[in-house]
């Protein structure tokens, strides 16, 4: 449900002493009866003007941000007012001329009417210049609530605790590094805070570049999920470091076939504290320090992998041969592989 506030509430409680002085209630009564046909009704009728003139009303203050507009598509059915006279201020308007007429009431429920499970959605949306806007709809399972804040908005539930948003927006807030590990201290510290009420099941992490690339599917840092797990935050957690770790590896590559085998054994011996002995990125650094000169270390590392498994007789037979492994001259792959 969109919390309301206290400029919320207080027009609330006006809007329904007014609604009683207009007789909104007996109102409803007469355009929901059986007797009432919209295709014939006039906006003049008594109850049709008084539904007019009240839907309008609040969709100027909605309008015009005097009135939130998540709390009034939550708790009013607009778009079942407007079906009911819509049609008489339709005629009213080409009978004054007036394409104003009722506009407000009629934008109001065509946006109620273009998601008509809103009350059920959370949605969150956060600007390029760090605003945020959020939703609960009234229908989120309990617990559920939201945090908007300065470049950020956390969103939670069917949560076993009312705490849970709040602790990962402090989490949030007070975690550093690259924005990955801060998603992933955000979702801890939710689970930490009581997570689903219906236990560990899956977890997601999408990161995309802030700038925008011309290539399709071009952009994605980091794109994990794991499903169906006893502790998918761990699992989460296990293939950040793979990807931090490869994306070092990327990293090297680029600096191995331009030319900086120095600056690629940085890159590699960082990914290696990352994930100590993965073969992929010792095969790597065998390249780089052959291309470095260190050329009995790197013939040793090719030699210790083919050892752990003789399959990787392969792989550096066909980098040879097609040129990708560059070998320092006099130096054959077979000697690489004795």
């Amino acid at each position: 449900m969109s919390p309301a506030s206290h400029e919320d509430a207080n027009l609330l409680v006006q809007l329904a002493q007014w609604g009683a002085m207009i007789e909104v209630g007996a109102a409803l009564g007469a355009i929901f009866g059986e007797e009432f046909d919209p295709e014939t009704a006039d906006s003049n009728d008594p109850p049709v003007r008084t539904i007019l003139a009240f839907g309008e009303t609040i969709g100027t203050l909605v309008k015009n941000d005097l009135l939130d507009r998540g709390l009034v598509l939550d708790w009013l059915w607009v778009q079942g007012l407007w079906d009911r006279v819509g049609p008489a201020a339709l005629r009213a308007r080409e009978r004054f001329g007036s394409e104003a007429l009722y506009e407000h009431f009629e934008a109001l429920a065509r946006a109620q009417a273009a998601d008509p499970g809103a009350a059920l959605r959370q949605v969150a949306v956060v600007g390029a210049d760090g605003t945020a806007a959020v939703e609960t709809g009234a229908l989120c399972l309990d617990h559920a609530g939201h945090v908007a804040g300065d470049g950020y908005s956390v969103q939670a539930n069917m949560m076993s605790s009312p705490e849970v948003w709040g602790a990962m927006a402090t989490a949030y807030e007070r975690a550093t590094g690259p924005l990955p590990r801060r998603l992933l201290a955000t979702l801890e510290a939710g689970e930490a805070a009581g997570g689903d009420a219906r236990g560990r099941m899956s977890a997601a992490l999408l990161v995309v570049d802030g700038q925008v690339v011309e290539d399709p599917g071009g952009g994605v840092v980091v794109d994990l999920r794991v499903d169906r797990s006893e502790d998918p935050l761990a699992d989460i957690a296990r293939l950040l470091d793979g990807a931090d770790a490869f994306a070092a590896s990327d990293r090297a590559a680029e600096r191995l076939f331009g030319g900086d085998p120095a600056g690629a054994l940085g890159e590699i011996d960082g990914a290696l504290a990352i994930l100590p002995g993965e073969e992929n990125l010792r095969f790597l650094r065998a390249g780089a320090l052959v291309a470095s000169g260190a050329i009995d270390e790197g013939v040793a590392e090719v030699r210790a992998l083919v050892a752990g498994r003789p399959t990787w007789a392969i792989i550096a037979r066909s980098f040879a041969d097609k040129g990708l492994l560059p070998l320092p001259a006099g130096v054959a792959i077979d000697d690489l592989l004795r």
